[in-house]
């Protein structure tokens, strides 16, 4: 669950902080995670972002049939969640079912887009002014093989992004050819271009110092695609 989500939320504080220990928890050790769960009282178990947080466990511990059936029972009474449709698609596409994932996908996009825009001038200001002094911190060398490759700022992917697979949730996206392709002009076949996706990542980072940070690490993964680098590469050098 996003950071801006956690504002709207309807969570006392002290379960949201609960939830969020449960959820880093569950990706350092889901067997830990899932005793934790089971302590809790019945009432916060039965929670809509609880039983969430469980299908997150169960899909660490590689019980997927177990956590999609439990996402799918709660799709079916809140059909407008966002977040929960997300997780099922995520989870689809993670366990093959690739058709259904595209087109909840396609779903959570269009519920996204419902939202109202958390994107402020100041906001956007800032996004802009990281994405300026991150490149002016590239070596000079790097600097210049960019000058032709312009950063975009989009609110959300499109739809076209979406069903040609990418996640409606993406911070940022490089397009186009690599400078390897650069070196060669008869081998460009698209133009080439980054999107930082500004809803997203200020839903996902807030408003906060986060912010800052989180735009340039996605500035960084998105030109180490242009330079070749793949995402094994990229969670190395923590970029990921």
């Amino acid at each position: 669950m996003s950071a801006a989500d956690s504002q709207e939320n309807d969570l006392p504080e002290e379960l949201w902080e609960t939830l969020e220990d449960l959820y880093d928890l569950a990706t350092e050790d889901p067997e830990e995670a899932r005793t934790t769960f089971a302590s809790f009282p019945e009432e916060v178990r039965n929670l809509r972002e609880f039983q969430m947080a469980l299908a997150g466990i169960e899909k660490h511990l590689e019980r997927f049939e177990e956590a999609q059936a439990r996402l799918r029972a709660l799709f079916v009474r809140y059909p407008d969640d966002a977040d929960l449709c997300h997780q099922l698609a995520d989870l689809l596409e993670d366990s093959g079912e690739l058709e259904e994932a595209s087109a909840l996908f396609l779903e959570t996009l269009r519920l996204d887009n419902e939202k109202p825009a958390l994107a402020t001038d100041e906001l956007l200001a800032r996004i802009d002014k990281t994405v300026r002094e991150i490149l002016r911190e590239l070596p000079p060398d790097y600097q210049k093989r960019l000058d032709h490759v312009p950063i975009l700022l989009e609110s959300r992917p499109s739809i076209e992004m979406v069903q040609s697979g990418l996640d409606p949730r993406s911070l940022g996206l490089f397009e186009g050819h690599d400078h390897v392709a650069d070196l060669n002009q008869e081998a460009r076949t698209a133009p080439t271009r980054i999107v930082l996706f500004t809803e997203n990542l200020i839903d996902d980072a807030g408003d906060g110092p986060e912010l800052e940070e989180e735009v340039g690490v996605t500035v960084l993964h998105e030109v180490g695609h242009y330079f070749g680098l793949d995402e094994e590469d990229m969670e190395r050098l923590g970029l990921d």
